[in-house]
């Protein structure tokens, strides 16, 4: 089965991603980075590689493990994560909020499996008609840290359709693109919103 992309829906919350380096001299660089940036991560990480010789140990894990392991003293030299997670580390007193950058933003789509009809997201109130419409929606586990949806349930629940949509849910028991793939392997996918990358 193939996905199509259908339709950009809206830039997400994770405008703001930190890339705290503290320890930029070592041979050896660990990063803990957000599962939803793995594929650009794995693209970029051999590149850095080779350009600087640094080696990179890298963990990926959805953002509240993620809060979780820095909490509990992990000691990564970078850090990349959604913007709520960096502004809870700041607030903390974790991260400087100084040391902060942004270094992308992250997309929301729209996914199908293909055969399924394409959802109508041009207005509020076609896209609650398409939600209501569907059999069935895939989404990333919120259990297991996963950022976009969140605001999903709750755009649901400010279109009235919490309810209907809690029957048609399916959360990913994987996060990342590996729960999207796992999803529309077993033939569980007809709708999904999540990152582009994902």
């Amino acid at each position: 089965m193939k996905v199509c992309l259908v339709y950009v829906a809206t830039r997400a919350v994770l405008a703001s991603i930190l890339l705290f380096c503290a320890g930029t001299y070592a041979a050896d660089i660990t990063v803990l980075s957000a599962v939803g940036l793995k594929p650009v991560v794995d693209e970029l990480g051999p590149k850095f590689e080779r350009a600087t010789g640094h080696t990179l140990k890298i963990a990926f894990n959805p953002l509240g493990l993620a809060l979780k392991q820095i909490r509990d003293g992990d000691a990564s030299e970078v850090v990349i994560l959604p913007a709520q997670g960096i502004k809870s580390l700041v607030q903390e007193g974790r991260a400087v909020e100084e040391e902060v950058r942004a270094v992308c933003n992250s997309i929301v789509v729209v996914a199908i499996s293909k055969g399924t009809a394409r959802p109508d997201i041009s207005s509020p109130e076609a896209f609650k008609r398409s939600m209501l419409a569907i059999k069935s929606i895939t989404l990333s586990d919120p259990a297991r840290g996963a950022v976009v949806t969140p605001p999903i349930l709750k755009v649901f629940e400010r279109l009235g359709i919490a309810e209907e949509m809690k029957h048609k849910t399916i959360f990913t028991q994987v996060m990342g693109p590996t729960g999207i793939a796992n999803a529309l392997s077993e033939g569980k996918l007809e709708v999904t919103i999540n990152q582009l990358q994902e």
